[in-house]
């Protein structure tokens, strides 16, 4: 185990009974899925996406571009975690 908390966090991985990582899994299938969003509409840590956008219009048009993808896909956000109408923000995880 490393020790250094100013430049690492402390990892324990869990594997799951089949062997998997999902959380390896889960990164693969969102950069597959939104690799072309990704740092210019679309921000994404672990579990987190952030639309970001210069202009309403534009966000606009990435959100409606972002659910597109969601539907065909058949994926889901949680209403209860998303935030939506935020004009500037400094996100965290704490």
């Amino acid at each position: 185990m490393v020790e250094y908390p100013q430049w690492v966090a402390n990892i324990v991985p869990v594997p799951k009974k089949d062997g998997k990582d999902a959380g390896a899994m889960y990164q693969r299938v969102i950069f597959n899925l939104f690799h072309d969003m990704m740092h210019k509409e679309v921000k994404v840590y672990m579990d987190d996406m952030i639309v970001k956008s210069r202009t309403l219009d534009l966000h606009v048009n990435d959100l409606q571009k972002l659910f597109k993808r969601l539907r065909k896909y058949k994926l889901r956000l949680n209403l209860a975690k998303c935030t939506f109408g935020v004009k500037t923000r400094s996100y965290s995880n704490s």
